[in-house]
């Protein structure tokens, strides 16, 4: 071989061996090698951290984290634990914050590492809160009674206002609306008057407004005089300067702790009388003046399941909608600006209606019912009585006059009607003296009886309801009616009634002799004495632990008024001793 060629292979292999080794690459087609990296990692800083604080309990978030030396090794570290972090800039860092990590309030540390060579690490405070108290309010039932005045027969009155204040002055309004309550009707028994939410509160006043006063009385010839404001030529007024009354309370509304206002209105002390109980006329004008003292008296009580005093009766009003999965309807009284929500259950009676049972209930019907006040502000429904199925059909409810046979076997019913239900033919007839005919057949008779269905099952003859010569004065009758002009009666059911007077005699346990206050002279058969028996249900207020009757009390009774075998007969569901 020659010098030159031995040569020539041994710098090809030279240059082989150079190349793998590392050595200067000479193809100039070819990217240059990366250079070798830095020798060390900057230190870090924060400057600021978004969000800088947040609310124990809200979830997962994203931090950023803003600052300089931030590298692709760089992690987030929450309490000194990494987080998942992303480098988006050596400005920026973004780490995945977990639900549980803000799960508790705490001051926690954000730190930014570096690792080595060089690196560091830099920290900054993130705050997790306490969330902010739940928003604390408590249920607020406002419900209204009253207590009878004689020679009354209507006493209706709209409230405005019904307004709880606390220490500080801030009211809580009860009332979506005004109301138009006839007090008289409530004689022993409750209606609902308000439903609303108040903030978590002591309030220390309910203020009260009045206005638009109507009354009805009877005259000595036995006429029904119909009295209002700014009528002529009497007039019916809230005393001037006195519409409103605040009435000082202490009522602690708790965070879902619902509670009871019970406004019992006295007509007794509400309106003007004299020694004799006569209401006392001044220029024409009836002065009704709430801020008489005992007028308007307010009983705070706590709802629970089995409150007594969270009982409404025989309240009218109409079915708004319907829910079968919950057995539970929209329930809306009469001339009450409220809907509340009533439950039936197994134990709920239905009544008059075609299956008697909850699901005979559709929207638009009009009904009665009897409730249990519960502790969510609902009502548990002991009884749903059918007024009115259809707009078609009308009714009347009212306190009977006198029912007088013709000479053709039908009869002739006078009703001084306090509330009418149904189509608008008999909307007018609210506190009108209106007559009634009742067909000598055709017509069903029937009873509400209630809790008295035992009391009904043993009194024999002397309790019947059945034909028109049954029914007498005093009595509250519903009156269903099959046509409209003249007024046709279809269905009369009979309902309590109330009847106020000083018992004359109590010749047996559980039995005494009333003789009325309210009596309407000129009317035949307008009963003077009333025979009132009591039983187990029968509830009793006022009288202490042992109800005993002794002539000279006063005392109102509601039950069912019979003609009886002699003197008219109640058997009585409530009896109030009054004061």
């Amino acid at each position: 071989m020659s010098r030159q060629l031995l040569l020539g292979i041994i710098l090809v292999g030279v240059s082989i061996g150079l190349s793998g080794c590392g050595g200067t690459y000479s193809n100039p087609a070819s990217p240059p090698p990366p250079l070798p990296p830095s020798s060390t990692n900057p230190a870090p800083s924060i400057a600021a951290l978004s969000p800088s604080n947040t609310v124990a309990g809200t979830g997962g978030f994203t931090l950023l984290v803003n600052g300089s030396g931030f590298v692709s090794t760089s992690v987030v570290r929450w309490n000194g634990t990494d987080r998942p972090t992303t480098l988006v800039s050596s400005s920026r860092l973004e780490a995945a914050i977990a639900a549980s990590d803000v799960a508790t309030p705490a001051m926690v540390s954000v730190a930014v590492f570096n690792p080595v060579p060089g690196g560091g690490s830099s920290s900054a405070p993130f705050q997790v809160s306490s969330p902010p108290p739940a928003a604390s309010q408590g249920t607020v039932q406002l419900l209204v009674q009253d207590e009878p005045v004689e020679n009354v027969l209507q006493f209706e009155v709209s409230i405005t206002e019904a307004t709880l204040i606390n220490a500080v002055g801030t009211g809580v309004p009860l009332l979506g609306a005004p109301a138009d309550i006839d007090l008289k009707s409530l004689e022993l028994r409750r209606t609902v008057l308000g439903l609303a939410n108040a903030p978590a509160d002591t309030y220390t006043t309910l203020r009260l407004t009045f206005a638009n006063p109507k009354l009805s009385l009877p005259t000595a010839t036995g006429q029904i005089q119909q009295v209002a404001n700014n009528t002529s030529p009497l007039a019916v007024q809230i005393a001037s300067g006195r519409t409103t009354v605040d009435l000082p309370i202490s009522v602690v509304v708790a965070n879902g702790a619902p509670v009871g206002l019970l406004v019992d209105v006295s007509l007794r002390r509400l309106l003007p009388l004299d020694a004799s109980g006569n209401i006392v006329i001044t220029n024409g004008v009836i002065f009704a003046d709430p801020e008489s003292l005992g007028a308007v008296v307010l009983t705070p009580f706590p709802l629970t399941a089995n409150q007594p005093l969270g009982e409404i009766k025989d309240i009218a009003g109409t079915v708004d909608s319907v829910d079968l999965s919950t057995m539970s309807f929209k329930f809306h009284p009469l001339r009450i600006p409220v809907a509340v929500t009533v439950f039936a259950d197994t134990l709920t009676v239905f009544q008059d209606f075609p299956n008697n049972h909850f699901s005979d209930l559709v929207a638009g019907q009009i009904v009665e019912i009897g409730a249990q006040l519960r502790a969510d502000g609902t009502f548990l429904a002991t009884e749903v009585e059918l007024l009115v199925g259809n707009a078609q059909a009308g009714a009347l409810e009212g306190l009977v006059v006198y029912a007088t046979p013709n000479p053709d076997g039908s009869s002739t019913l006078k009703l001084f009607v306090r509330d009418a239900f149904g189509n608008g033919a008999t909307s007018n007839l609210r506190f009108s003296l209106v007559e009634v005919q009742i067909p000598a057949s055709g017509v069903k008779f029937s009873i509400d009886a209630g809790q008295l269905g035992d009391a009904l099952s043993i009194c024999g003859t002397a309790c019947s309801f059945s034909t028109a010569a049954d029914i007498i004065p005093f009595d509250i009758v519903d009156v269903g009616l099959g046509s409209q002009q003249p007024l046709t009666a279809s269905q009369i059911t009979l309902k309590k009634s109330v009847i106020a007077g000083t018992v004359s005699t109590a010749p047996s346990p559980g039995e005494f002799m009333l003789s009325l206050f309210l009596q309407i002279q000129g009317i035949a058969g307008f009963p003077n004495t009333v025979t009132v028996r009591t039983f187990p249900v029968t509830e009793f207020e006022n009288f202490g632990t042992q109800p005993m009757f002794a002539p000279g009390q006063q005392v109102v009774a509601r039950g069912l008024l019979f003609r009886g075998g002699g003197a008219p007969l109640m058997l009585a569901s409530e009896v109030r001793l009054l004061r």
